[in-house]
């Protein structure tokens, strides 16, 4: 395997040119792909033959009406910011706003929509209205929707902004409360491995090159999990974790081979010669770590579990393509900057 890997990384090193323009078009093309043919993921953590979902498939078959109490349920808290109760005045119409947004919600029905209570008027005040008058609740279900939609989400939230914008404070909780944006993990692991990389190489350009090789592999995965939502249900941690996992292994794959390259140069001034040896040795290690753990990935499909088997699956797509990345697109990128890889050298 080794002379086999050798000549493929001297062939990526002199032929750069041919290289990079195979992966630009294969990135292009399965992006579109992907692009064109992706549909909605939808999360599905159900475990088949556990007591859980046994109990649950009796329920709905032999107490239809007792199962509905599962469904996705909200609850909408609103607040008084002037001290006045919220019955009165311009609260109350601020009230009837938020009440009328919300029976805009589309997985709602007709019968669903009319039972949304008004808080601050009737019988429904009784139940929902504090003693003070100045907090109230509203809640609802979805009845027999399963999950709730974005455009649910959506319609709730621009409830919400109608009550916030009419003077009240808003909250909600529930199936249909919005999510807090919150920084993606992969964006601070970027950072801190590109803090790493400029320490050990003292060069901005190679600290780089493992960077990019991940982020290549990664795009590709995440293009071809793309493509299978067209032929199969997929839930969005299948993304998740080959994303992280792609980063990973993309940059550890990418270290072996460029740290070997490295150490070749002291040895010999042929750089094609180098790349050969880099991935001819270093990248044997890639193979056999690679084949490693794309086998432990594919082993989560044993589980019978189908949202572990969608994620092992697809992060193993992930590691196979930092595989080839590392093997192929590095040594093209080592041919394409020579000697200008470890320059300018940065002060240690």
């Amino acid at each position: 395997m080794a002379s086999l890997l050798y000549k493929l990384g001297r062939f990526s090193y002199r032929k750069w040119w041919l290289v990079l323009v195979l992966w630009i078009v294969a990135f292009l093309a399965i992006g579109a792909a992907g692009s064109s043919l992706s549909k909605p993921f939808k999360d599905d953590f159900n475990l088949p033959g556990s007591r859980a979902v046994e109990a649950q498939n009796v329920l709905q078959e032999k107490f239809p009406e007792t199962a509905k109490t599962q469904a996705p349920t909200a609850t909408v808290v609103l607040q008084s910011t002037n001290g006045q109760r919220l019955d009165q005045g311009g609260n109350a119409a601020a009230v009837n706003t938020v009440v009328t947004k919300l029976r805009e919600v589309p997985q709602l029905t007709a019968a669903e929509k009319a039972a949304i209570p008004n808080p601050t008027v009737g019988a429904a005040a009784a139940e929902n209205l504090s003693s003070d008058g100045r907090t109230a609740q509203i809640h609802f279900s979805f009845g027999d929707v399963k999950d709730v939609s974005d455009e649910s989400i959506d319609a709730v939230a621009a409830a919400k902004k109608a009550g916030a914008d009419a003077g009240l404070k808003v909250e909600s909780a529930g199936s249909a409360n919005e999510t807090e944006a919150e920084p993606p993990a992969e964006m601070i692991g970027i950072v801190v491995a590109v803090i790493v990389m400029i320490i050990t190489f003292a060069a901005l350009l190679a600290a780089l090159m493992p960077l990019g090789a991940a982020l290549i592999g990664i795009g590709l995965s995440t293009s071809i999990i793309a493509i299978g939502t067209s032929f199969l249900t997929l839930g969005t941690s299948t993304t998740g974790l080959s994303m992280m996992i792609g980063l990973a292994v993309g940059i550890d794959y990418s270290l072996f081979v460029i740290s070997r390259y490295r150490q070749e140069l002291t040895t010999t001034s042929d750089r094609a010669h180098a790349a050969g040896l880099a991935v001819g040795t270093a990248g044997s290690a890639v193979v056999f770590a690679g084949a490693t753990v794309i086998i432990a990935l594919c082993g989560l499909s044993i589980t019978g579990m189908s949202f572990l088997s969608q994620m092992g699956l697809g992060a193993a797509v992930t590691v196979a393509l930092a595989v080839l990345v590392a093997l192929t697109v590095l040594p093209a990128l080592l041919g394409l900057f020579k000697s200008a890889v470890f320059k300018p050298a940065l002060p240690r």
